[in-house]
């Protein structure tokens, strides 16, 4: 490294040296380098480093912050320079970043060199400490400074510290039994308080405390918040977030464990009973867990697959006749139906290429607003289902035909991959036939809109929502809260004309050419499966 430097060191000395030859000898440097120009230091206990200085001449030290020091001040030609920092400390605390210039050079301007020196610091220093009690009360958004908080287990994505008021969950490095001063920014989710953007302070090693587990007896009038809990239910498949239902026998809340690490194993026992263990929230009509330890009771339930939708290059010229009533594609190999405007499915649909299944499309009625003929079922190229002409109150519908009969407590698993373009629909719900009743398969979501082209602001709900040109996952598990036999119904309705664009959200005053499909090969693929009590 020293070598380095002193091999850029002597070929700019030279170079200044060749330029100085033609001037009066020596005396005040007329051109001064410093290599490197740039060198960091920790907040706190940094070690001294070195840099190199050449000129060609006598320089010294012009400009110093007082924090930091320069040995030696001045000199003639090449110096190695020490360079250290005092520790960026205020009241006791570590202050915010700091930096500074160090410029050394003769008495000329034009002669002057700079070196950037930056320390460390803490980003939310000013903060003042909250305990985690006190946190949920501040503005979402705000900056939080938790002291003694101790990790005290973990999901697989963050994080659940604890200061003996409260709870949260955090980013960051801390590891289950490590204490740390937490600094970070504050939001919620899942009903609990979480802080982003982290930065741990004075972290210290420890063991995870062990704290004796209740058992939850009636999971419906359960209202801890950080409870130490073990709850005994079926384990549900994972959502692709990661977290796991499970299901109680009779209760109607369900219980949601949070992200869990791949070390608890509850892939392995999907349908399974198991008593699982952790930490306890409630967030609406659901529990959340962030669990410690699963014990694996045994195979409670099975699995039926009752229908996966293929969609690719192979299935296209079988899927297009069915899905847009056209015999033969255009001349850009996508089928394509006849702007059909009327209302309803048109008697057009996408088989399943396993289980009775079929997929179909519901249009409003579009004879007065489609006015461009945008309104179209097509098959692409790919062998994907979409529509172009989407408009509020359009649904796509995937119904199987069932052998048997479910009972209530059994449960659904609905996964496929939408996509919208910018110009199609933003917002829609997932939603299934249960009782006799639409019901939402994913938590509702509230969102103010407009709700025609003047502008007019009015209150949706929603539970899915594309943004941008591009796909989402969307993945949920319903339990049934009623015998289910004959026909299963899952539709993916439009809840508002506000299009997808994630810049320029805007109204949709009429149909237009925006598509919207489900995306299709052997991952993404529409699929439902259902377990049930054996």
């Amino acid at each position: 490294m020293k070598q380095n430097r002193y091999a850029i060191l002597i070929l700019a000395a030279a170079l200044l040296a060749a330029a100085a030859c033609r001037q009066e000898g020596s005396g005040s440097a007329r051109a001064t380098l410093v290599n490197p120009s740039v060198v960091e230091f920790a907040a706190k206990g940094a070690p001294e480093t070195v840099v190199g200085v050449a000129a060609d001449g006598a320089w010294s030290l012009k400009e110093c912050p007082d924090w930091i020091t320069v040995s030696p001040t001045e000199g003639t030609g090449r110096a190695d320079i020490v360079v250290s920092v005092s520790d960026n400390m205020e009241n006791g605390e570590v202050a915010l970043p700091r930096s500074g210039v160090v410029v050394f050079g003769g008495d000329k301007l034009l002669s002057r060199a700079t070196l950037t020196v930056s320390q460390g610091g803490d980003r939310y220093a000013g903060t003042p400490a909250s305990t985690l009690a006190q946190v949920p009360s501040l503005p979402d958004g705000s900056r939080a400074h938790v002291k003694n908080a101790q990790a005290v287990a973990a999901t697989a994505s963050a994080v659940l510290i604890s200061d003996g008021t409260g709870f949260a969950l955090t980013d960051g490095a801390l590891k289950p039994g490590e204490t740390a001063t937490v600094k970070g920014v504050k939001g919620f989710e899942k009903g609990l308080v979480r802080l982003t953007d982290v930065d741990l302070l004075d972290v210290v090693a420890g063991t995870v405390p062990a704290p004796s587990a209740t058992a939850v007896e009636d999971l419906d009038s359960f209202a801890g918040a950080g409870a130490f809990v073990t709850v005994t239910g079926v384990v549900g498949t994972a959502n692709g977030a990661g977290d796991v239902a499970l299901s109680v026998p009779g209760a109607t809340r369900g219980v949601t464990v949070l992200s869990a690490p791949a070390s608890l194993g509850f892939s392995a026992i999907a349908h399974h009973l198991a008593a699982v263990t952790g930490y306890a929230f409630v967030d609406g009509n659901t529990v959340c867990l962030v669990a410690t330890d699963v014990e694996d009771k045994g195979a409670a339930m099975a699995s039926d697959l009752l229908a996966r939708w293929l969609f690719n290059d192979l299935t296209r010229d079988k899927l297009g006749p069915l899905f847009t009533g056209k015999a033969e594609p255009d001349g850009s190999n996508i089928y394509k139906s006849d702007n059909v405007k009327e209302e309803g499915d048109d008697g057009k649909y996408v088989p399943s290429e396993e289980g009775a299944g079929r997929l179909t499309y519901w249009s409003v009625d579009k004879r007065e607003i489609d006015s461009k003929n945008y309104f179209n079922r097509l098959i692409g190229k790919t062998g994907e289902p979409y529509v172009t002409g989407a408009y509020r109150g359009d649904y796509w519908e995937f119904s199987v035909a069932l052998e048997k009969t479910y009972k209530a407590g059994s449960t659904v698993h609905f996964f496929a991959i939408p996509r919208s373009s910018n110009g199609s629909l933003k917002y829609w719900t997932l939603e299934i036939l249960d009782g006799g009743e639409w019901k939402p398969m994913l938590d509702l979501l509230e969102k103010e809109v407009d709700i025609d082209a003047e502008g007019t602001k009015g209150v949706i709900t929603y539970n899915c929502e594309q943004v941008g040109d591009g796909y989402l996952d969307v993945d949920a598990n319903y339990v049934l809260t009623a015998e289910l036999s004959g026909t299963l119904r899952i539709r993916y309705r439009s809840m508002a004309n506000m299009t997808a664009s994630a810049t320029a959200s805007k109204y949709k005053a009429v149909p237009d050419g925006g598509t919207h499909r489900f995306a299709g090969n052997t991952r993404t693929s529409p699929f439902i499966e259902i377990a049930y009590e054996l």
